[in-house]
């Protein structure tokens, strides 16, 4: 996802991480959104947001889609966890 202006990165992610916190937890009030740290939570390569372990681990599960860094060991291959 290119995005040319830095701070939208805050929102735009927040707001996916929300929704996404919505369809795995039963109380969303409960659900705590921070805004993400560039470094920390994520780096940009080649003009695209790369979600960083640390931020992945910290979000809870994993979403299946192959992310580069996955704590949890997807293989977008076999479509499984190690």
């Amino acid at each position: 996802m290119p995005v040319d202006d830095e701070a939208t990165y805050g929102r735009v992610y927040s707001t996916l991480i929300m929704s996404e916190r919505e369809d795995k937890t039963t109380n969303t009030e409960d659900a705590e959104v921070s805004p993400l740290v560039e470094g920390d939570d994520y780096y940009v390569e080649n003009g695209l947001m790369v979600l960083t372990a640390h931020f992945l681990t910290r979000r809870g599960y994993c979403c299946e889609n192959g992310c580069r860094h996955c704590p949890y060991g997807f293989d977008r291959n076999t479509k499984s966890s190690e």
